[in-house]
């Protein structure tokens, strides 16, 4: 699957990225304070990515994704009303079954200019020590604590 992955990112003019799967620790916090308990639910365990110049080249990556696979959700994290959710975060997330099984794995497609800032942000530490990926767990668990109350 990977080796497509790779193939679709280069012929659109991309590059791609494995990411690490989610450690059981953080698959188990989501699924309680998202999913009342339901590991089930937790679809990004496997993670994936491919990172474009333009926004017409991911538009053509999506779409030869969406050609070669099935596809379980696509959330476009680049509209502008997600921008509370994902703390002004931007990318696009497409679900897609992994062929011959019922496992899902999330692909991720990026813009190389959000991609690199968040890179570089994740890895800086401010004045107190915390990174901004720290910053991030933060306020991701603020939100997902704030809906559990919904």
């Amino acid at each position: 699957m990977d080796r497509k992955l790779q193939q679709i990112a280069a012929k659109c003019g991309g590059s791609f990225e494995a990411g690490p799967s989610k450690s059981n620790a953080r698959l188990l916090e989501k699924a309680t304070l998202s999913y009342k308990d339901n590991v089930r639910r937790v679809t990004d365990i496997e993670r994936r990515s491919m990172i474009f110049g333009s926004f017409g080249k991911m538009a053509k990556a999506v779409q030869q994704t969406a050609a070669d696979f099935t596809v379980a959700r696509i959330k476009n994290r680049f509209k502008s009303d997600g921008a509370k959710q994902t703390a002004g975060y931007r990318d696009c997330q497409v679900l897609v079954l992994i062929p011959g099984s019922e496992l899902l794995l999330e692909l991720q497609f990026h813009i190389s200019d959000i991609h690199d800032l968040k890179s570089k942000v994740a890895t800086t530490m401010d004045k107190e020590g915390e990174s901004g990926h720290d910053r991030y767990i933060r306020f991701r668990a603020l939100m997902e604590q704030a809906q559990a109350l919904n």
